[in-house]
C-alpha cells in the first residue's frame, strides 16, 4: 500500500482479493480513510477453492474474482510480492491511451535493503534480471502480438476480460500457463501488447 501511495497518478482502485478475508477485514477497514486511492478488500468468490485444500494457489479464481469487482477501464494483474516504481501506473495508462497494452518487465529480488521498514526507489538489494523477453528489445519500445508473453503485470481492458469470461480456471496449478492462455485470447480479440524498457516490476522471489 505504501508503494501504491507514491504513484504519480491517483485515480485508480486497488482490488485486494484475500483468502483470509474474515481474519483481515477489520485491519483493511481501518486503512481506507488514509489512502489517496480507492481500495476494495474482497473475499475469494465462494465458488473458488482455497490454496491449502490442494496445496497450490487458485490464482485464476482470484483474478476472476477481481474482474467481477472492477469498475475501471484498464486492469493490471499483480500480487503482493510485487513493487511498482512510482511512475509505473502512469506508463500503463499512457500506452493504453496510445492503443497498446503494456506488459510489465520483471526484475527479481532475492533480498531487499529497507529503510526503517519502508521501500523506496531505486530499490537496493540482491536484484537480478531473468526476463527472457528483454532480448527482443532492440530499442526502448517493442510492439508485438505474442500472447504467451503475458505474465504478472499484464494489462487489459475490463470489457475484453468480460467478453473472454476471464481466466481459464481449469489451468490453475499450471504455473504461468493461465497467463499465457489469457494473453493468447486477448490477441485473438485484436489487442496489441507493448514492452517498455523502463516499465519494470520488482518481484520478490517466492
Amino acid at each position: 500500500l505504501d508503494n501504491l501511495k507514491r504513484q504519480t497518478i491517483k485515480e485508480f482502485e486497488l482490488i485486494y482479493i484475500d483468502t483470509f478475508y474474515e481474519n483481515n477485514k477489520k485491519y483493511f477497514d481501518s486503512l481506507n480513510s488514509n489512502l489517496p486511492f480507492i481500495m476494495k478488500h474482497v473475499p475469494l468468490h465462494y465458488n473458488h477453492r482455497y490454496w491449502y485444500d490442494k496445496g497450490y494457489v487458485y490464482i485464476s479464481a482470484a483474478k476472476n474474482t477481481g474482474i467481477l469487482h472492477a469498475d475501471g477501464e484498464l486492469l493490471i494483474s499483480c500480487d503482493d510480492a510485487e513493487y511498482f516504481p512510482d511512475d509505473l501506473l502512469e506508463r500503463y495508462w499512457n500506452h493504453y491511451k496510445s492503443g497498446y497494452y503494456m506488459l510489465g518487465l520483471h526484475k527479481r529480488m532475492r533480498s531487499i535493503d529497507t529503510n526503517e521498514g519502508t521501500i523506496s526507489f531505486p530499490i537496493k538489494g540482491e536484484i537480478y534480471i531473468n526476463d527472457h523477453r528483454l532480448k527482443n528489445l532492440s530499442k526502448d519500445l517493442h510492439h508485438h502480438k505474442n500472447g504467451s508473453w503475458a505474465f504478472a503485470g499484464t494489462s487489459f481492458s475490463l470489457k475484453d476480460a468480460l467478453v473472454l469470461n476471464g481466466y481459464n480456471e481449469r489451468m490453475d496449478g499450471c504455473k504461468s500457463l493461465e497467463d499465457c492462455d489469457f494473453g493468447d485470447r486477448l490477441i485473438q480479440l485484436g489487442n496489441s501488447f507493448i514492452l517498455d524498457r523502463n516499465g519494470f516490476i520488482y518481484i520478490l522471489d517466492h
